[in-house]
């Protein structure tokens, strides 16, 4: 159970995330910008996942994965934000009031698909309608 935020690398060469973050919008819409920063050397390796577990610890299966300390809003919505080392804006993806049910995921259609349906959860793997 629990949260998670996937990244999917579609090139053919690794991406490096060092000193990147991710972050949610509080309540007054404010984003947080230590939310979570990856330290150096992190990547995602080429066509791979890079999971964020939130407020849970990685699965054992799940790799590579890290703890986030944030979760996302089933309530009010909310939305998730990839920064540069800079605190720039690289992705950003709001979640509505709602949009997926406990047990399954908010997802990309498929991976690297520009749309998003509820989807089976199937994190750290291939997005499974």
């Amino acid at each position: 159970g629990g949260d998670f935020i996937e990244l999917f690398n579609a090139s053919d060469t690794a991406v490096d995330l060092s000193g990147f973050g991710i972050t949610d919008m509080d309540d007054a819409g404010i984003r947080y910008a230590t939310s979570l920063r990856f330290g150096n050397g992190t990547s995602v390796a080429a066509r791979s996942y890079f999971t964020v577990f939130l407020e849970a610890d990685c699965p054992a299966t799940v790799t590579p994965c890290v703890r986030g300390e944030f979760g996302i809003s089933q309530t009010d919505g909310d939305t998730i934000t990839l920064l540069d080392a800079q605190n720039n804006t690289v992705l950003q993806q709001s979640y509505a009031s709602g949009a997926a049910s406990s047990g399954s995921s908010w997802a990309r259609v498929y991976d690297g698909a520009p749309t998003f349906e509820v989807q089976r959860r199937s994190p750290g793997a291939k997005n499974a309608p």
